[in-house]
């Protein structure tokens, strides 16, 4: 789930200089669940026996502030480049950095091995943050600081052809402001759990049942046990690679495709969208695509935009089809909102 909002933005344009800044408040969250897990959940522990399972769940969440200056300057007839640099905030973050846990069942014995070691780095999230708030302190004062930038260019290839290409969100957040890290003390700790001996249970006058579980939790806690530091740390923003070609069909519509990918979680993650825009009339655009991006081959979009003048007012979903049938739906993004051009030539 990525979140987006503009507090202020605006540019404006200087011959062959075009100059923007923009204040916009973000938020990422993924949540993470491995394949192996509903593979438990539907077939049970019984048909996995002899195989390590792994529980590998992670969630990362960041809430940041970007502030951004950016430039960009037509070349020549042929080329633009446009690069922004970025001052970033951060407010709140969770992140997983590691979560090795398997589960394994002894195809002979039937014991039950676990093993863990994880890693959980947080900031902004402890009771002192919320105890101690402040709205000034909260907005403005935190020590959580980064820097990232964007780069990209379009090259119009012949007057009907061009191609673009650009890398968003190249960057770090550093995150001083009351640091928690929670890791396993005993990183190659295991656990084995064989079972309750009936017969030593029954026939000990000493041993009840209540003693064989409590001891069996104080040595799962043991071997568990999870120690909290303080200590800063640093996460990358989740960089976005884009490669595309647009076709001017004719003056008034063009058709495109779009190679993309993202890195988060240490993989690239790419995706292909294919898309044609048409403008009707003079005030309104509208557009419509189909992309492929996480194993979701249902993702059919639609946009407008409407020029009233000075204000331009637009929406735009990568896929309508997520709205409707929720339960089948892996990837929803929505844009609106309204900008204001000054000095913007009226479309023919």
């Amino acid at each position: 789930i990525a979140y987006r909002t503009d507090l202020l933005s605006f540019g404006f344009q200087v011959k062959k200089n075009y100059f923007s800044f923009n204040a916009t408040e973000k938020v990422d969250f993924r949540f993470r669940y491995p394949k192996d897990f509903i593979n438990l959940i539907h077939k049970g522990n019984g048909a996995l026996m002899g195989e390590d399972i792994h529980l590998n769940f992670g969630l990362n969440f960041t809430h940041y502030r970007e502030y951004g200056v950016g430039f960009a300057r037509e070349i020549n007839d042929k080329l633009t480049l446009g690069a922004k640099f970025k001052y970033l905030y951060g407010m709140e973050n969770i992140w997983t950095e590691k979560a090795d846990v398997t589960f394994y069942t002894d195809p002979t014995t039937f014991a039950y091995t676990a093993k863990a070691n994880i890693i959980i780095m947080a900031s902004g999230v402890d009771d002192n943050s919320f105890n101690n708030f402040s709205v000034s302190n909260y907005a403005f004062k935190k020590k959580n600081t980064g820097a990232g930038i964007d780069l990209g260019g379009v090259y119009k290839h012949t007057d009907k052809i061009t191609f673009s290409a650009s890398v968003i969100d190249l960057g770090f957040i550093r995150w001083k402001e009351a640091p928690t890290n929670f890791q396993s003390a005993n990183p190659k700790g295991e656990f084995t759990y064989p079972g309750i001996d009936l017969n030593q249970l029954l026939n000990s006058d000493t041993l009840n049942l209540a003693e064989v579980f409590q001891e069996t939790g104080d040595s799962i806690a043991e071997t568990f046990k999870i120690d909290t530091l303080h200590h800063r740390y640093t996460t990358k923003l989740s960089t976005q690679i884009y490669f595309g070609a647009n076709y001017y069909v004719t003056e008034k519509s063009n058709a495109g495709v779009l190679f993309y990918s993202q890195v988060f979680d240490k993989a690239i993650h790419p995706g292909i969208a294919l898309s044609y825009n048409q403008r009707v009339g003079k005030w309104l655009t509208a557009s419509a695509s189909y992309s492929i991006y996480n194993r979701s081959y249902n993702n059919v979009g639609v946009g407008l935009a409407l020029n009233a003048g000075p204000v331009q007012w637009y929406m735009v979903s990568d896929n309508v089809l997520g709205a409707i049938f929720p339960q089948n739906t892996k990837n929803l993004h929505i844009h609106f909102g309204i900008n204001l051009t000054f000095g913007r030539k009226s479309p023919d």
